[in-house]
């Protein structure tokens, strides 16, 4: 969170937050789990993902630098309705709700930011079902390449397969397609 912040707040930040690493494979949020601490991820990548009736895992989304999970709590409050699992070793910024809920309140240039987060997110989900919804596998493969640019090396091409909502093999093939020489 890079703009103007009281000092108040930010020894409030400073009290409260902590710093945390996480390693590659862990989950910070299962399913199921009370949900109590916003995430801002310093370094690192997380995926969220749900578990289908099959026991196979379905990929929802990624975040990485600059990003955050852990959102549903404090915007639903409750248990997590997904698994979150860091794709790296990743460093955090974990913030209680009860932190973030008095920033939101107290500093207007706070309440502005986590807004404009919050609306480019829903911006996202919306793009996102259209594209599951009337484009093909080729188009929604571009249109993850234009919501995470930096993932595609990052990323298991079984993850983005799953999140583009199509078999890792059909994956490969529209991959082999892109990166052919044209004749």
């Amino acid at each position: 969170m890079h703009h103007k912040m009281s000092t108040y707040m930010r020894n409030r930040i400073i009290e409260q937050a902590q710093h945390v690493k996480l390693k590659k494979g862990t989950h910070p949020i299962h399913e199921g789990d009370e949900l109590t601490h916003l995430y801002w991820i310093e370094k690192g990548i997380v995926r969220g993902f749900y578990i289908n009736s099959e026991g196979e895992e379905v990929t929802k989304c990624f975040s990485s630098e600059g990003g955050y999970f852990g959102s549903e709590g404090l915007r639903g409050g409750g248990q997590a309705t997904f698994h979150v699992e860091c794709l790296e070793e990743c460093s955090c910024i974990a913030m209680p709700y009860g932190l973030v809920r008095e920033m939101i309140d107290k500093d207007p240039h706070i309440y502005n930011y986590m807004t404009s987060l919050f609306m480019k997110e829903v911006t996202r989900l919306e793009r996102r079902t259209r594209n599951l919804l009337l484009l093909d596998a080729k188009e929604r493969y571009q249109a993850f390449l234009v919501d995470y640019p930096a993932l595609e090396d990052r990323v298991k091409l079984c993850y983005i397969a799953s999140y583009i909502g199509i078999h890792p093999g059909s994956l490969s093939r529209i991959r082999k397609v892109k990166q052919s020489p044209k004749e």
